[in-house]
């Protein structure tokens, strides 16, 4: 019963932090996915959507390290 009752609370947890995070972030991140299958589906450039301001659009930068010459 202990078990049943800690996997209920984790459950309510994830549901409690996706709730939150739509609300502060003012956006819709729980249909997300759903959302991103839309737009490959469709072809569309999901970059240009506004919902989805808060991932980033450049994973890498580019910068020269000093060499030891």
């Amino acid at each position: 019963m202990l078990f049943l009752f800690s996997k209920l609370c984790y459950i309510v947890n994830v549901l409690g932090q996706l709730f939150v995070l739509n609300r502060v972030l003012s956006t819709r991140y729980s249909t997300f996915g759903v959302d991103m299958m839309k737009h490959l589906i469709s072809d569309s450039d999901w970059t240009e959507d506004t919902n989805y301001v808060a991932f980033p659009r450049v994973t890498l930068c580019d910068f020269k390290v000093r060499s030891r010459e």
